[in-house]
């Protein structure tokens, strides 16, 4: 029996969720756990899960990838930047930022993603592209700057958060030639694994943190290595390989709405209003970016077709 594939944009809505819901899990977790014993806790529950999905696809005669040395070079590096590189780098911030400014400054992902397409991979940037850079790292920078009493000053939090944007970024970059030759399983695992082993000396923390942890911060640390990592990326994964990396960043834009929906109902605290200002300008500099660009370009109809059946096959796992 042939899998059903997923309606069209269920990965984007799964991304969306699981990374706007990740900024409110982080500090919780970071009650009990360190950033590096929660990266270790975090990477380590992904890994056990998409492993499991994995075995679980290939009983079921899912197709084996076949892999090359640039494959493996690019799967190490994307999981040691985009998910050892990022996630630590995101706990250390989160230790003083709150989630809808995290949120914020990550939007800062696009940017610095058509910054390097520009420099890696000789994308050119219009007029209107360059204008939309410019006012999109402009309320960026009023992002990192402003605190929570509406006021001017730069944090090392914000620093980390910025640098785990950069990381998101490099990551994009790097994954996005896999996809093609790897269905989003195979990648997400792969990275993760390749995140874990950058991160491994932190295990024993880690393990010393849930023998001492309350459940509530316990169960934020496994929410980011379930639903976060292994579910959360895979489905971008599958939003990148269906329309590519300026897709593929394109719907990180409504992580924030998320993020601070979530926060102001259940935390009852919300962004300062010079940060929201920021957030909306540096919103609009990557929307007046991405409307003077063409289209990334999108993989073949045959690709599209290959990359609905293993989502869907992902979708059966965490069923059964």
């Amino acid at each position: 029996m042939q899998p059903r594939a997923l309606p069209f944009g269920t990965a984007d809505v799964l991304t969306v969720v699981a990374s706007g819901s990740t900024y409110l899990a982080v500090p919780i977790a970071l009650r009990g756990f360190s950033p590096t014993a929660l990266t270790a806790l975090r990477l380590g529950v992904a890994t056990l899960v998409l492993g499991g999905m994995l075995g679980a696809g290939w009983r079921r005669g899912r197709a084996r990838p076949r892999l090359d040395g640039r494959t493996l070079i690019r799967v190490a590096i994307g999981g040691a930047v985009g998910f050892a590189g990022y996630s630590l780098l995101l706990n250390t911030g989160q230790q003083s930022v709150d989630p809808g400014t995290t949120s914020l400054l990550l939007n800062a992902t696009p940017l610095f993603s058509a910054v390097l397409g520009g420099v890696l991979l000789r994308e050119r940037q219009g007029q209107r592209g360059w204008a939309g850079l410019l006012i999109g790292f402009t309320g960026t920078g009023l992002v990192a700057f402003a605190d929570g009493s509406g006021t001017l000053r730069l944090s090392y939090g914000a620093l980390c958060v910025l640098g785990a944007a950069l990381t998101v970024s490099i990551f994009t970059i790097v994954q996005q030639p896999i996809l093609s030759r790897l269905g989003a399983l195979e990648a997400t695992a792969g990275a993760a694994l390749a995140g874990l082993l950058c991160t491994c000396y932190a295990l024993p923390d880690a393990v010393r943190g849930i023998t001492n942890a309350q459940p509530s911060v316990l169960a934020a640390g496994l929410y980011l290595g379930i639903g976060s990592t292994a579910i959360g990326y895979t489905a971008w994964a599958a939003s990148m390989r269906r329309g590519g990396v300026g897709d593929g960043t394109a719907i990180l834009y409504a992580v924030p709405i998320v993020t601070i929906v979530l926060e102001a109902v259940l935390l009852g605290s919300h962004p300062s209003l010079l940060g929201a200002g920021g957030g909306l300008l540096a919103f609009g500099g990557v929307w007046l970016g991405r409307s003077g660009r063409s289209g990334a370009g999108a993989v073949e109809e045959a690709e599209l077709e290959h990359d609905d059946e293993a989502f869907a096959r992902v979708g059966e796992v965490e069923a059964g």
